[in-house]
């Protein structure tokens, strides 16, 4: 599309729930016209709630550290003790289970991000 300035103006009706949404969801765009921009021109593109997107890093981030420190833990007492016990090797195939599911996760994330 050739750049040329913004001159026209079209309005359109909704209910009060899809004004809440559009509202919401604009928020974190420059303005309302940008997101409804964004939104409609660029096809195939979703749009990300930049704010939203730090808050599931964020929440990934904290999952998989803390299931890296009770990996890191049994595997101290492997290395101390010289064997793992069955429950204590359920949990670690447990513990590895969870932190791939949020690996995955993640990584549908990233690949969220690297499409815009």
């Amino acid at each position: 599309m050739k750049k040329e300035k913004k001159s026209v103006t079209i309005r359109f009706r909704c209910t009060k729930e899809e004004k809440e949404i559009i509202v919401k969801e604009s928020n974190s765009f420059k303005s309302m016209t940008d997101y409804m921009h964004r939104r409609i021109f660029r096809s195939g593109a979703s749009i990300v709630n930049p704010v939203e997107l730090i808050r599931l890093l964020d929440e990934i981030a904290v999952e998989m550290g803390r299931i890296g420190n009770n990996m890191n833990q049994l595997a101290r007492h492997v290395n101390r003790t010289g064997f793992m016990s069955e429950p204590m090797s359920s949990m670690y195939v447990g513990l590895l289970r969870e932190y791939i599911l949020e690996e995955r996760e993640l990584n549908k994330l990233f690949r969220k991000i690297i499409s815009l």
